[in-house]
């Protein structure tokens, strides 16, 4: 009779493919439900002030333990709070005074007007 279960070379296979697709929809679902939760209760919020550019570098280290720079970009409005943005949208603004429109639950910004 032939060997059955997680034990097997197959059922090992199965286990370790299984993790990365796991892993996947967990990072999905942290990202997907705060922007499901604003889309379904319909609200987006605003704030106005002068709005400042910022960066932010992180050092992420492989596994050969090579440090590699990761540049993250976010718009402060005030010097207060803190929205994180994408690199292409981060060179939009001037720092100058705009009225940010944005999703409450994931702070994405949807929209920003001069004033």
């Amino acid at each position: 009779m032939a060997d059955r279960g997680v034990t097997t070379g197959l059922g090992i296979v199965v286990l370790v493919l299984a993790l990365p697709c796991l892993a996947f929809v967990g990072l999905w679902a942290r990202y997907t439900i705060p922007l499901w939760r604003d889309a379904s209760a319909g609200l987006v919020a605003s704030v106005e002030g002068f709005v400042r550019g910022g960066e932010q570098a992180r050092t992420v280290r492989t596994s050969s333990g090579v440090a590699i720079p990761v540049w993250r970009y976010y718009w402060t409005v005030d010097g207060g709070q803190r929205f994180w943005v994408r690199g292409k949208a981060y060179a939009v603004l001037m720092p100058a005074r705009h009225r940010l429109y944005f999703l409450p639950s994931s702070r994405r910004i949807v929209a920003a007007e001069p004033v």
